[in-house]
């Protein structure tokens, strides 16, 4: 038996024999199984191959990413049209401020008179 660090990147060992690889997930327990768990402890359980599991989880990663896109891409958006907005906020302030120092010295200079 060759120690785990030497074995092929591509497989995996059963978490129950750890001689054996896994060559099929069992969806009921929700793990990967060796031949030998496959034809006993997990015999009438539902099992689906690990190519099938792996397509499977790699949809939903597809799907969870694209949904992270669109968020970024929405709050990317927002965060556009939240500066813009401040922006002219400020812009109608200072108009406001300088309206009203116009008003003032307008008041000003008809009390004085």
């Amino acid at each position: 038996p060759r120690p785990q660090s030497l074995k092929k990147a591509s497989s995996m060992c059963c978490v129950i024999h750890s001689m054996n690889d896994v060559i099929s997930y069992c969806v009921t327990c929700k793990r990967g199984i060796c031949a030998w768990c496959l034809g006993n402890e997990h015999a009438r359980h539902t099992v689906t191959s690990l190519s099938a599991i792996a397509e499977e989880k790699r949809a939903s990663l597809r799907k969870s990413l694209s949904a992270a896109i669109q968020q970024t891409s929405a709050r990317q958006g927002n965060e556009s049209s939240l500066r813009s907005t401040l922006t002219s906020v400020h812009n109608l302030s200072a108009s406001v401020s300088a309206e009203m120092d116009k008003i003032r010295d307008e008041a000003r200079a008809a009390s004085e008179l």
